[in-house]
């Protein structure tokens, strides 16, 4: 989604209408927008009224609601964290209605103009003008780097006060005096002055929220320190401004594509994709009307085991940034059957690549290599308690073909970091997983493992290859993107960065979770005759948190249960 527009509501199902009515009208894109409400838990009222909306309009509808009683603040706070996944988010209230049409694409267009988001956009009101931001929007970015959204002390006014403040401190407040908001405000004689309107008076007085802000002076500058620090670390990092990715088809490739272009606003028509289309495919990229890119002009269907594959095309676009992502990849029982197969592929693909960007140093600023934990010696992944950390890849000693090819694509962005003034990222990521995924032959572990339980019969067992003991740092694919992203700015010349969980999840686990998922009554056959791979090994990430500031944020059961949905859709 592209907004959140968050709404505390109570018993004003008629002015909920006409606001959603107001936003349906005039938004471009309705679809991008998600109408996020909060109402007490004892308000059937209001929840009867949503409901209605909810059937009407389906999914772009939401409501969330606490036992527990909260003050103004702490609702749209609760909203936020609860049901909202839009980027750009929206303090709003149900007295409010939307005047303007393509108000939506007026607002994007704000965002995209600033590359760190961090940026406060407001229209006029008809109350306040551009004297007071009442309610604005703000990018997901913004909360992020903050750490809150909204102070959690109001119980009425001043939250907006707060917003305002800040952002006219740091100089990133944009006012629209076009775009109109109309804030149907009692004291204008454009709403009744109901219960509602007598609380949040009374509250007013009890509470006194505007003493509450000018105690909370300190507070209010540590929020615009922290958010200025974060404007001047992104001034001082790398800023890609037409990205190659190879590879690009596959699960990685194609959420990293997503996530370049609806959550960072990249523009389509500066993202590159190479690929063969032996795992990725262009389904991949396909949006609810179009694809993300254009794949008359900005896809290519090269094999880069073939030398030369990408100097026209880094010439012919002026690429300034290469994501490395391609390689052949698979499950433990593909690689073992394919083990000479697999390695001269990648060392192939990883000096035809390497040697490209090499050649076009000129154009190419940037060069991140995504390499695997595969890589890591043997003799280190012996126990579901071996952490490891980046200084442990030498001296080199993998289990498979797979994880020594990757690792000569390592050293070969080491060499090319030494001898050129390219910036150039080494991530190493652990056991990636998500969707799409390949769900044949060359399927890895969960994907595999679900297919075969969505399968269960009588006549169809549920094996699994091993003890089951087996274990791996399960890393999700959206955590993987993010890692990518933070990287691309900021992670450069610092040697390898290890991405994945502090947590190795055995295979039996994994199995079990897949079975609770589904519902059955499965028993767990166990083949020992099969390969297991490395028997265990979890990530220290701190590097990776110091250095680019990521951190797995998707726990393997949330993972696993997204993953489900998608191969029993396909089964």
């Amino acid at each position: 989604m592209d907004f959140s527009i968050i709404i505390p509501t109570k018993h004003r199902v008629n002015a909920v209408n006409e606001l959603v009515e107001s936003i349906v009208n005039t938004s471009d894109n309705f679809k991008r927008i998600e109408i996020c409400f909060y109402i007490d838990f004892d308000d059937t009222i209001s929840k009867e009224g949503i409901l209605a909306l909810i059937e009407k309009y389906g999914n772009n509808i939401k409501y969330t609601m606490s036992e527990e009683k909260l003050n103004l603040s702490q609702m749209w706070n609760y909203t936020y964290t609860n049901i909202c996944t839009g980027e750009i988010i929206m303090l709003c209230a149900d007295d409010i209605r939307f005047r303007t049409k393509s108000w939506d694409l007026a607002v994007k267009s704000e965002f995209s103009l600033v590359d760190d988001k961090i940026l406060l956009v407001f229209g006029d009101d008809l109350y306040h003008g551009s004297k007071l931001a009442t309610h604005s929007f703000v990018h997901r970015k913004w909360i992020e780097t903050s750490g809150f959204w909204l102070p959690p002390y109001f119980c009425a006014d001043y939250v907006d006060t707060w917003l305002d403040d800040v952002a006219r401190r740091i100089n990133r407040s944009v006012y629209l005096p076009h775009i109109i908001t109309e804030h149907m405000h009692y004291s204008l004689n454009k709403s009744a002055y109901d219960d509602n309107t007598a609380n949040r008076l009374e509250n007013f007085k009890r509470e006194r929220p505007d003493l509450i802000y000018e105690t909370k002076q300190n507070e209010r500058l540590e929020h615009v320190n922290k958010l200025l620090a974060y404007i001047e670390s992104f001034k001082k990092g790398y800023n890609p401004k037409k990205i190659l990715i190879t590879g690009g088809l596959g699960m990685i490739g194609s959420n990293l594509i997503k996530n370049l272009i609806v959550k960072e606003y990249y523009d389509k028509n500066n993202i590159f994709v190479v690929d063969n289309l032996w795992r990725g495919t262009l389904d991949n990229i396909k949006g609810e009307t179009e694809s993300y890119i254009n794949i008359d002009t900005n896809f290519y269907n090269r094999d880069l085991s073939l030398p030369g594959q990408l100097d026209d095309i880094i010439t012919k676009h002026k690429i300034d940034t290469v994501i490395h992502l391609a390689d052949i990849v698979a499950g433990i029982g593909y690689v073992v059957k394919n083990e000479w197969f697999v390695f001269n592929k990648n060392l192939l693909i990883n000096s035809n690549t390497i040697n490209s960007v090499r050649n076009n140093s000129d154009t190419i600023k940037a060069f991140i290599n995504i390499g695997t934990a595969c890589s890591f010696p043997k003799g280190l992944q012996t126990s579901v308690t071996s952490v490891l950390n980046e200084t442990q890849l030498y001296p080199a000693d993998p289990e498979t073909s797979y994880g020594w090819s990757k690792l000569m694509g390592i050293y070969e962005t080491e060499l090319l970091s030494k001898e050129t003034n390219i910036l150039c990222c080494n991530l190493v990521f652990h056991n990636v997983y998500g969707t799409p995924c390949d769900l044949g032959e060359r399927s890895q572990v969960i994907p595999a493992l679900i297919k075969k339980v969505i399968n269960y019969s009588s006549d169809n067992p549920f094996v699994v290859w091993g003890s089951g003991n087996q274990a791996r740092a399960f890393l999700h694919v959206d955590d993987a993107v993010n890692s990518i992203i933070l990287a691309m700015r900021k992670g450069y010349n610092y040697g390898v960065i290890q991405i994945g969980p502090g947590i190795c999840t055995s295979i039996k686990d994994i199995a079990e979770i897949i079975i609770t998922k589904s519902g059955k009554n499965i028993p767990i056959v166990y083949d020992t005759t099969k390969p297991e791979g490395d028997f265990g090994r979890c990530a220290d990430f701190s590097k990776a948190k110091t250095l680019i500031g990521w951190y797995p944020k998707i726990d393997i059961k949330t993972g696993i249960s997204k993953m489900y949905e998608y191969v029993e859709k396909r089964k």
